[in-house]
């Protein structure tokens, strides 16, 4: 468990992408078993040799927003393992995106980016609700998919 939270904690506050240190092997079985079909990792997040060969990983809203239901249900993990992950979710710093509309808002969400590429998905513990949510983009002017998340940020505020 130690080595878990250490991991996690590295990959979604510290952003090193590679912390993991499994195999994609590993990942892609979890996925499928999970329902979640649309994703496949074919290398390490950060491994741009590997992207300038074509491998590239593959994930969509749909599964993302799966492991994130998954995971508020004690279902993707064991309960405990589950309930680490979303503590240390919980710890996400970054705000940039679709929490820029909602800083103080409680959530176990995971931000991403990459050149061209903007994302935010977790889970949002409101008043009235809990809201699960995942919003990736994709475009050449980075701006627009920061831009574009933060007003998803605003309307994903008026469900809660």
């Amino acid at each position: 468990l130690d080595e878990l939270q250490w991991r996690c904690s590295n990959m979604t506050i510290k952003e090193a992408a590679a912390a993991w240190g499994i195999t994609e092997r590993r990942v892609n079985a979890l996925c499928k078993t999970c329902g979640m079909l649309g994703t496949c990792l074919r290398r390490h997040m950060l491994d741009f040799e590997a992207a300038a060969r074509g491998e590239e990983n593959n994930t969509t809203a749909r599964d993302i927003l799966r492991f994130f239901s998954l995971l508020q249900e004690d279902a993707v993990l064991t309960p405990a393992l589950c309930e680490t992950a979303r503590r240390i979710l919980l710890a996400q710093r970054d705000k940039a995106y679709l929490m820029y509309a909602m800083p103080k808002q409680r959530a176990a969400h995971k931000t991403g980016e990459l050149p061209g590429i903007r994302h935010d998905a977790g889970i949002l513990y409101g008043r009235k609700r809990t809201v699960g949510f995942s919003v990736l983009t994709q475009a050449d002017n980075e701006n627009s998919g920061t831009a574009f998340l933060r007003q998803a940020g605003v309307l994903l505020r008026s469900f809660l």
